[in-house]
Parts: C-alpha cells; structure tokens; sequence
C-alpha cells in the first residue's frame, strides 16, 4: 500500500543526490524516495548491530589486558618459595583492584 505525502521539502544536496539516483537506475521519484528510505534504515540497524559487536570486542579485549597483567604478575612472583593460596593472596587482591580501577577509568 501506498501513501501519498504532499509538501516534502528537500534540500538541494539531496534533491541533487535523488534526481542522480531517478536518472542513474530509470526509476521515478516515488520509488527513488522508498528505496533510498529503505536503504538508509537498512544501514541505521546495521550500524546499531555493528556498534554492538564494538561493545563486546572491547569487553573482550578489557578481560584479555586482565589475563596479561595477572600472567605478567604470576611470572614476575614465581619465584616464591611456597605456594600460596590465591584466594586470601593479598598481592592478588592488589592486582585486581589496581584492574578493575583501570576498567572503570
């Protein structure tokens, strides 16, 4: 279905770019309008889901900077005489709040 809109005002870089696209695919004004709105929110959504997957790589990548830094740690401490337990290891705490300042910066 179709619906007619009277009084759509375009300005002169899009009017430009629109009466380029009739003239490049022989299409009329109606169409033009539908396909290039329909393109233009095709591309917002990919976008959306684009920026998405930027948020998840970064999250990533914070857990991985994570890892290093407590490898880095355990590497640089392996020289300890007797294990120690890491859940009540006050230098691992130390280390991890140290991190997890870093996340929230």
């Amino acid at each position: 279905m179709r619906k007619n809109y009277h009084n759509i005002t375009l300005t002169d870089e899009v009017e430009s770019f629109v009466k380029n696209y009739m003239k490049e695919n022989d299409i009329g004004l109606s169409d033009t309008l539908n396909i290039l709105i329909l393109k233009g929110i095709q591309n917002i959504k990919e976008l959306n889901g684009v920026s998405s997957l930027s948020n998840g790589i970064e999250k990533i990548l914070s857990r991985l900077f994570y890892l290093k830094v407590l490898m880095e740690q355990l590497y640089s401490d392996f020289n300890i005489d007797e294990p120690s337990d890491p859940k009540i290891s006050i230098g691992l705490k130390k280390i991890q709040d140290k991190v997890k300042k870093s996340y929230d910066e």
